[in-house]
């Protein structure tokens, strides 16, 4: 049993985390807060206010932890600069960047180019540390029901609910991996039991397949025709803006690229739930 401290664990995919901690019942978990939270209590977490901006509280929250994962979204990069120089001077052997999507599109998605120092200051320190690849949260496929988990609700490319695909990105041929966070943490959790992790990135076992073929699957269940326009990839070559609808076209051209396309890297990880399942499970009738 060790220590895993997670920070970022209110929502998202750092809150999975937790959860997938305590499911494991193998180690203890710590999460990082700026706030105190009763609803971490009654999981039986133990709990550290931290202020992040004063080192000294987050490398005494971090002493005795083995491995320190980051949940952070992308506007917090700075966040895990400093918490890489606190778990440094804490004594922690490992670190999970906040990287869960793909690691290798840093440089050509914008939102992300704060995580580049990041990488930076990683590549320099004691730390054994890696990245982790997801590809895509399946649990986006189930917006607005309770399948969201703790993400916030919203629609990319293919919105379930209304029978819309929108903007699918090239032929809808390419391949894509999506994963249910709920899977994506608990691969994560046994991963901390490997000696040793491989260099750079994790890479998540999830359900590889093509737009065409979640349109396909989610039209059989929901019992309609889906509305579907594509997107090809000379117009993506036009350029974007620096906005919401411009972040999803740098993914777009990340996964025309085949950089979505994630093939596990670690033998015996937990088999994860199927796209088709798992959009049964939220959507079939009756």
């Amino acid at each position: 049993m060790v220590k895993i401290a997670v920070a970022g664990a209110s929502t998202g995919i750092g809150r999975h985390l937790v959860d997938a901690v305590i499911y494991s019942g193998k180690h203890q978990c710590v999460v990082l807060s700026r706030n105190e939270s009763p609803e971490m209590s009654l999981l039986g977490v133990e709990l550290i206010v931290v202020n992040y901006e004063d080192q000294r509280t987050v490398v005494s929250a971090l002493y005795g932890v083995h491995t320190l994962i980051s949940a952070f979204n992308h506007k917090a990069a700075n966040l895990d600069v400093s918490l890489v120089d606190a778990a440094e001077a804490a004594g922690v052997k490992r670190f999970i960047p906040s990287s869960w999507a793909v690691h290798d599109i840093r440089a050509q998605v914008n939102r992300y180019h704060g995580k580049l120092e990041v990488d930076k200051k990683l590549e320099k320190c004691s730390l054994e540390w890696a990245a982790v690849d997801c590809g895509v949260f399946m649990n986006y496929y189930a917006t607005p029901t309770a399948g969201i988990g703790y993400l916030r609700p919203l629609k990319f490319w293919v919105d379930v609910e209304n029978c819309i695909a929108i903007d699918i990105p090239g032929t809808g041929n390419e391949p894509v991996t999506f994963i249910r966070c709920e899977d994506a943490a608990k691969q994560v959790i046994t991963a901390i039991d490997l000696k040793q992790w491989p260099k750079k990135a994790i890479k998540m076992h999830g359900d590889c397949l093509s737009f065409n073929k979640l349109v396909d699957i989610a039209q059989n269940i929901r019992g309609k025709a889906f509305q579907v326009n594509y997107l090809p990839s000379e117009d993506l070559k036009r350029g974007y803006e620096d906005n919401a609808a411009g972040f999803v076209r740098q993914l777009d051209i990340a996964i025309l690229q085949g950089k979505f396309d994630v093939q596990p890297n670690i033998e015996d990880l937990p088999k994860p739930m199927l796209m088709e399942e798992f959009l049964r499970k939220w959507w079939a009738k009756g």
